[in-house]
């Protein structure tokens, strides 16, 4: 056996391309359930006047374009989710630093309260000591005017 000469192949029969007809058929036959049974198979090669053999190839082919198709759709649908949540995702945390900001500011404030009244409340506190009934008198009004407030 000599090495360098390449192998012969057996000579393969030329296919006939599909007329618009054969194909619309297909489509047709494919739309409605895009798995082939053997009935179905020979009544379409019988009904095209193409060989089983091609009907069936062409099913093959035909599920793993669908198939394909339905994964760039799958795959379309699930970028376009993704790009959603990441804005979501950059909106959030956009409102997550502006509250925590707000939070900031308000505990300032709340501490500024808590000091006004700290002062107020020593103020009470050193007038009880030193005059004792005119700060009765003078809280006595102040709570009056918080309660019907």
């Amino acid at each position: 056996m000599n090495i360098s000469q390449p192998k012969k192949h057996p000579q393969k029969s030329t296919k006939k391309r599909l007329t618009n007809e054969q194909v619309k058929l297909l489509e047709t036959s494919f739309n409605y359930n895009n798995k082939l049974d053997s009935t179905r198979k020979s009544h379409l090669a019988q009904e095209l006047g193409i060989p089983a053999r091609q009907i069936a190839i062409w099913y093959q082919n035909k599920r793993a374009r669908w198939r394909n198709q339905s994964l760039e759709t799958e795959y379309k649908a699930i970028q376009h989710k993704l790009e959603r949540v990441s804005s979501d995702k950059s909106r959030l945390e956009r409102e997550v630093e502006r509250l925590k900001v707000l939070v900031m500011k308000l505990e300032a404030q709340v501490c500024l309260v808590i000091m006004e009244i700290s002062m107020f409340v020593l103020i009470i506190i050193i007038n009880l000591i030193t005059n004792p009934t005119v700060m009765i008198f003078l809280v006595g009004q102040c709570l009056d005017q918080f309660v019907c407030v």
